[in-house]
């Protein structure tokens, strides 16, 4: 093993004196509402519905495309890096078990993603969505199925991807591409 993934290992083990039963339960509640994308495909496809706030659910649709792309067909097949459940069997695994790669945290990236992408519906849902995807990264690591790292990259991965949604969008409504 890697000293990083030596570290990470012991910064976990430390870790598991901060669980609790609240703590459990909050920590699998905020991680479920990330499987496989769905509450923010679900809102994505709410903003959509409304006039109002199409142009963010366009932002969030696009930024939901760029990570799943970014995240799921390229860098998780390309890195392929174990959970840490299967370098260390004494860490005590508190949430089913995930069949994909660790890195980066898929669940991070798309809750990041979201909240960079929902800065096109406002400062509030930005900065509400904003603390969601902390709390999904903290998530992922207090549940023991990804290392600090790959939710550390999960956020940066997923930041790019909504900035870029944004970029995107921008650029397309000044080349009067799409409606403003």
């Amino acid at each position: 093993m890697n000293p990083i993934t030596v570290f990470e290992l012991k910064l976990m083990h430390a870790l598991e004196a901060l669980h609790s039963p609240f703590g459990d339960i909050l920590a699998r509640a905020v991680s479920a509402l990330g499987e496989f994308g769905a509450v923010f495909i679900l809102l994505a496809a709410l903003l959509l519905a409304f006039p109002r706030t199409r142009r963010a659910g366009c932002v969030l649709a696009l930024a939901l495309l760029l990570d799943l792309l970014t995240v799921n067909l390229c860098l998780k097949p390309l890195f392929m890096r174990p959970r840490p459940y299967t370098l260390d069997s004494a860490l005590r695994l508190i949430s089913r078990l995930p069949s994909d790669a660790s890195f980066p945290s898929g669940h991070t990236a798309v809750a990041f993603a979201s909240a960079m992408a929902l800065r096109a519906a406002g400062r509030r849902a930005h900065v509400a969505a904003l603390i969601f995807a902390v709390l999904m990264g903290l998530s992922r690591v207090y549940l023991m199925v990804h290392f600090p790292t790959d939710v550390l990259a999960g956020a940066a991965i997923g930041s790019i991807c909504g900035y870029s949604a944004l970029f995107i969008w921008k650029k397309l409504a000044k080349c009067d591409i799409i409606i403003k």
